[in-house]
């Protein structure tokens, strides 16, 4: 389905225009029949090659935040203006709507034919039609009409059905941005709005956002009709379970997606200017009204980068209630309390841009002047400005993204330039004697944790490292111990069976200890012996010697074999059981 809507000066005949497409006046509340003016939303569906809910925006300034609440979804709009007046200034503030909320297709729809003569209409035709393509970048389809005489309607249908094949490049998570809420008795709390991203079931459970609250599903309409699932987009009234009347507003968002959301009161997006790229009315730390969904919030404006290509500044928002956006999310600045516009956007990223990130990203969106079309996902611009993302579904093929090449390493992507530095680091730090821990690998390579996991899975599965117990080595590492480490591997060795206690160590020698400890040439017993690796193997062996799987024997026996006080045998007999080579069985040890 698609979701079709109005857009231009007030009295321009939208009203009309909708009744004379769909045969339902849209003007639903008293006051605005009192006052022949569109206040509200109105909604209606015109029905053709495929269904097309349409959208009634009021045209008045005054309504400005109405008519954003009405366009962020739509798949194309009909900018009307009439004949009489022509381009108005209210015709251009909603087609820089129109422009900033990426709307895919423009219809320009010149009302009032029977109120001028063919020259005036033709003038005023054309001079929208060069506006349409200063300001969108295309000539779009236009019909001419007269709602009072029914004539040109059926060009006008044409041409709207014609111009929602166009592409629509957004990406929208499932959700859908409550723009009516009304209660039923004996039904519950509806809820009502344009539904994207993906289809909606009676009996789906949901969260209503930014209350956090889980809601189910109870039960579906579209355009009045009873349904089991919507798909998008499509206009969507649902019965909730589990919520409150007076939790629902407009502005609420309903989702089944709530991880691609951000409810943070710091964003970073980048704006675009009105006129020409400029920002001739807003300045540095200005206060705006922040439009987008069917919400709107203030927010204060710090600009954190120069302006770059097409006149696109990167700016961090601190708003004054936690919004509820999601990434390439699109909104309009308006100046607070009045409908001037200031700038239209789309969010980067939620919170404040970190120092590490801040260069990269200025880099990035200035030099395409905001995001670039490749980049899809908030993991994509992660990868482009960091050179490693997390993906969700693990990826398998290498990715190729603005002239990059990045690798599936796990559930990452990393670049192949970063990659090749990551790898070099992590073999310099395991082909260190004693090789490293993960622990010392996370805090030198500077990347999350999980990265630096799939990162080595991906380097011990190309045999450029190995892992025993909790250490890392390079499989290429010669084992070469310090003068220092050999020093005081002669002085264990020289304890033989006795080994050397750990409190006969001094403070010089802790590192040689902890080399020769990762490295497997000694052992620790119970804290407090150092034994030789070599010899606590020689000693094993010999109290085992002759004895068969399930024999048992004394501690008397094992030092008849071996001449050790108890203040050694018991820890060495306890190294062996937790080896696996004994079991414990009351006074005795029965050989595993």
């Amino acid at each position: 389905m698609y979701i079709a809507g109005t857009a231009g000066h007030v009295d321009h005949g939208k009203t009309a225009l909708v009744k004379a497409l769909t045969g339902t006046d849209t003007d639903r509340l008293p006051e605005e029949k009192r006052r022949g003016l569109t206040i509200e939303l109105g909604f209606a569906l015109i029905e053709g090659p495929f269904p097309v809910g349409i959208i009634d925006v009021p045209g008045h300034e005054r309504f400005i935040r109405n008519m954003v609440a009405g366009t962020w979804a739509l798949h194309c709009a009909l900018l009307v203006v009439a004949a009489d007046d022509g381009w108005m200034r209210q015709t251009e503030d909603h087609a820089h709507v129109l422009k900033g909320m990426g709307t895919p297709a423009v219809v320009l729809v010149v009302t009032k034919a029977d109120l001028a003569d063919g020259d005036r209409i033709r003038f005023v035709r054309e001079d929208a039609l060069r506006r349409c393509m200063d300001l969108f970048g295309y000539r779009p389809e236009s019909a001419v009409v007269s709602a009072h005489h029914h004539t040109g309607i059926e060009q006008c249908r044409d041409a709207l059905f014609a111009s929602l094949k166009r592409p629509d490049p957004r990406r929208f998570p499932p959700c859908l941005y409550v723009d009516r809420h009304f209660t039923i008795q004996g039904a519950g709390a509806v809820a009502a709005g344009s539904l994207v991203g993906g289809p909606l079931s009676a009996g789906d459970q949901a969260v209503l956002l930014t209350e956090g609250v889980t809601v189910r599903i109870r039960s579906i309409q579209t355009h009045g009709r009873a349904a089991d699932t919507v798909a998008p987009a499509a206009r969507t009234a649902v019965t909730l379970q589990g919520v409150r009347p007076e939790q629902l507003s407009r502005g609420s968002c309903i989702t089944l997606s709530p991880g691609d959301f951000f409810t943070k009161t710091s964003l970073t997006a980048v704006l675009h200017g009105i006129m020409d790229g400029e920002f001739p009315k807003l300045r540095n730390h200005q206060e705006a009204e922040m439009l987008y969904g069917t919400r709107h919030g203030r927010c204060t404006v710090h600009f954190i980068g120069p302006k770059g290509n097409r006149g696109a500044v990167t700016a961090s928002l601190s708003c004054r209630e936690e919004p509820v956006m999601f990434w390439g999310q699109r909104f309009i600045l308006l100046r607070p309390g009045g409908s001037e516009i200031l700038a239209w956007g789309q969010v980067l990223q939620p919170g404040r841009c970190s120092a590490e990130d801040r260069g990269p990203l200025l880099q990035l969106i200035n030099a395409y002047g905001g995001i670039p079309e490749e980049i899809k996902s908030y993991a994509l611009l992660r990868l482009a400005v960091r050179g490693c993302a997390y993906m969700k579904e693990s990826p398998k093929e290498k990715l190729s993204l603005l002239g990059a090449v990045h690798i599936p390493v796990g559930s990452w992507y990393i670049g192949e330039t970063l990659l090749k530095k990551l790898a070099r680091r992590v073999l310099a730090l395991t082909g260190r004697p004693g090789g490293a821990s993960r622990e010392e690998l996370c805090s030198s390579l500077e990347i999350q944790e999980s990265c630096v996991r799939d990162l080595l899975s991906f380097l011990a599965a190309a045999k450029k490292i190995a892992r025993q117990n909790h250490i890392y080595r390079s499989v290429s590492e010669k084992k070469i111990l310090s003068p220092a480490a050999e020093a005081f591997l002669k002085r264990v060795e020289s304890g033989g069976i006795r080994g050397l206690e750990v409190k006969h160590a001094g403070k010089d020698d802790r590192d040689a200890l902890g080399v020769l400890v990762r490295e497997g040439y000694v052992i620790i017993l119970e804290s407090t012996l150092i034994f030789s690796m070599k010899i606590y193997k020689q000693t094993a062996s010999r109290i085992l010697e002759g004895r068969r799987s399930g024999d048992l024997f004394t501690i008397a026996d094992a030092k008849a074999r071996v001449p050790l006080s108890r203040k050694y045998m018991i820890p060495l007999l306890n190294k062996m059981e937790k080896d696996g080579l004994v079991m414990r069985i009351g006074d005795k040890r029965k050989v595993v």
